[in-house]
């Protein structure tokens, strides 16, 4: 899971708890993801920002690091697919591939595409 915890390390002049600090990161982060993905939720990003983090997590990792339910991964990663959740009519943003697993068919990975990748590019330039 990222961790967007603020130090006096990250930030000349911070102090431990400094929530300004860190809803402003993310709050750079949204406006960079919606520049892509316009109807992406906080949830989305979370697990945009997890997938990122950590390409190849298995779904059922990634709801243990992003604290969220099987439902709310697997809607959450379909949209950030090419073909969206199942169920509804919107398409995916095309920013996460689901990938088979070589040792066991059933399991699925999430890795970034390249649309992924220059999307989380971005946002890390922006914390620099």
């Amino acid at each position: 899971m990222p961790n967007f915890a603020v130090t006096p390390q990250d930030y000349p002049g911070a102090v431990p708890g400094d929530f300004r600090l860190r809803s402003m990161d993310m709050a750079a982060a949204i406006q960079i993801a919606r520049a892509s993905a316009p109807a992406m939720t906080l949830t989305q990003l979370a697990v945009f920002l997890t997938i990122a983090s950590e390409e190849g997590l298995r779904l059922k990792d990634l709801c243990a690091r992003t604290r969220e339910s099987q439902a709310t991964i697997s809607r959450s990663v379909g949209l950030l697919t090419t073909t969206g959740y199942r169920g509804t009519r919107k398409s995916g943003y095309g920013l996460v591939a689901l990938l088979g697993d070589l040792n066991d068919g059933r399991v699925r990975r999430a890795a970034l595409t390249a649309d992924g990748r220059r999307l989380f590019a971005e946002i890390e330039c922006a914390f620099q």
